[in-house]
This record gives C-alpha cells, sequence and structure tokens, in this order.
C-alpha cells in the first residue's frame, strides 16, 4: 500500500470570512471524519483524533493563523489515532520536530494495523530554512510497508504577499521501483481564512495513482479551526475518492 507523505489540507470555499483577533497557544486537538467511496469494494469512514503540544507559546499576532508555527519556528510533539469503520484498520502516528536556529530535525513514527497485517514504519527528517520563510528538507523511510528505504526531498514556502499569504509545498518521492511528486498550494484570503488546490503524481506504470483536491480552512474564533476537504483520486486499485473534515481548538 502507498503512503501519502503530505499532511495536505482540502475542499474550496464560497463564505465570506469574518476576521478574529489573533491568539497565542501552545496546544491543539483535533477531531476528523473522513468518507472513502471507492472505485471498488464497499464505501467506508473513519474517525480520528489528534493532539500537538508545542514546547514553546506560539505567537499568531500579524501572521496568518495556520501558519504560525512554521513561521514562528516552534517545534513540538505530535500524536494522533484513527479508525476505520468497516475495515479491521486503525491508524497510530507519533511524532516529533525540534528548531535549531535554522536548521529543522524531525522523527515520525506510523504503526498500521490491518487486522491480518501489523505494520510499524519511521521518518527522519532533516532540514534548512533558506532565507526567513522557505524550508528546504530531505526525509528518510522506512517500515514494513515498504519494500525498500524510500527518500523525500521537499520544500515549504511562506511567501508575504503584502497584506495576504501564500503557502507553497513541493515534495519529490523517490523509491525503489517509482518517483512521485506531491504539489500544495494555498492562499490566505485573511489571515484566518485560506483556500488551496494540491495534486500527488506517480510514475508507477503497475500501480498508477494520481491524486487532485481542493481545500479550506477557518478559523471561525481565534482559537477554533475547521478543514473541509474533497480528494479525488483516479488511480490505484480501489480508486478512493475522499471527503475530509476536522473541526480544532488551540490552549
Amino acid at each position: 500500500m502507498k503512503k501519502t507523505y503530505l499532511a495536505m489540507a482540502v475542499a474550496a470555499a464560497s463564505l465570506v470570512a469574518q476576521p478574529a483577533l489573533a491568539q497565542d497557544y501552545q496546544m491543539e486537538a483535533g477531531l476528523s471524519y473522513i468518507s472513502l467511496s471507492p472505485d471498488v469494494g464497499s464505501s467506508d469512514s473513519a474517525m480520528g483524533v489528534d493532539f500537538r503540544y508545542n514546547f514553546e507559546t506560539v505567537s499568531t499576532a500579524g501572521k496568518p493563523l495556520a501558519e504560525a508555527e512554521f513561521l514562528g519556528r516552534n517545534g513540538g510533539i505530535n500524536l494522533s489515532y484513527s479508525d476505520y469503520d468497516k475495515n479491521d484498520n486503525t491508524d497510530i502516528d507519533v511524532g516529533a520536530d525540534f528548531w535549531f536556529d535554522d536548521f529543522y530535525v524531525a522523527a515520525a513514527f506510523n504503526n498500521n494495523d490491518y487486522g491480518f497485517d501489523d505494520d510499524n514504519n519511521y521518518q527522519l527528517t532533516a532540514g534548512y530554512m533558506v532565507g526567513e520563510t522557505m524550508l528546504a528538507y530531505a526525509s528518510f523511510v522506512d517500515g514494513d510497508s515498504f519494500s525498500s528505504a524510500s527518500f523525500l526531498l521537499g520544500a515549504k514556502y511562506v511567501a508575504d504577499l503584502g497584506g495576504s499569504y501564500a503557502n507553497l509545498e513541493a515534495v519529490l518521492g523517490i523509491h525503489d521501483d517509482y518517483n512521485d511528486l506531491g504539489l500544495v498550494g494555498d492562499y490566505f484570503l485573511t489571515n484566518e481564512f485560506s483556500v488551496g488546490a494540491f495534486a500527488t503524481l506517480s510514475d508507477d506504470t503497475d500501480y498508477a495513482e494520481h491524486e487532485y483536491g481542493v481545500a479550506t480552512k477557518y478559523f471561525l474564533m481565534p482559537n477554533v479551526s475547521g478543514e473541509l476537504a474533497y480528494t479525488l483520486n483516479n488511480g490505484g486499485w480501489d480508486g478512493d475518492d475522499a471527503i475530509y473534515f476536522r473541526l480544532a481548538a488551540r490552549f
């Protein structure tokens, strides 16, 4: 089973965002729901919870709220758990990341229990901040879900457009018998409200899998946000399309 390496936000919005006052925070907890509609087999859904603790207080003043941690170079630890309704499948992710001035390091562990198979995987990342708002990084990924070790080369850039911001991300996955490319673009209409799109493209001729999607994230209050996502997958053995929703609170 292929892994998706970028955590990508999703769905286009047609509402008018109202500005919210900035509020610093140190923790964030989220509750998510995903609905899957495969081309093969029956539909499924999953519930998930996630938690993030930052080592220092995250300042949000004058920044897009969704990118406050990145712009403030705030490291922390995170934990997430998801459970599928019909498939006997659970996912547990544990990770930590640290900043040392311009240097960035991270480690992540994933346990995917299919019922008939229990896979453990890990990822190690090292990066460097080029300028004030662009991170270039490389990752090593390996584990039970992979036939051989994989490497990722990526970059994340938050651009100040003079009153508004844009987030641009790209990651190249180099695997044993195929490569894939992930792209993300978000535009912040206000510091509280963003819309975006993403794509994941693969050159795997045996298991061609391409994903496309649109995304939105909106802070209803300074410490409460909602995300909505739609993903179209036109490859793989089942071709899952997905609708994703997440509600989160910051403390």
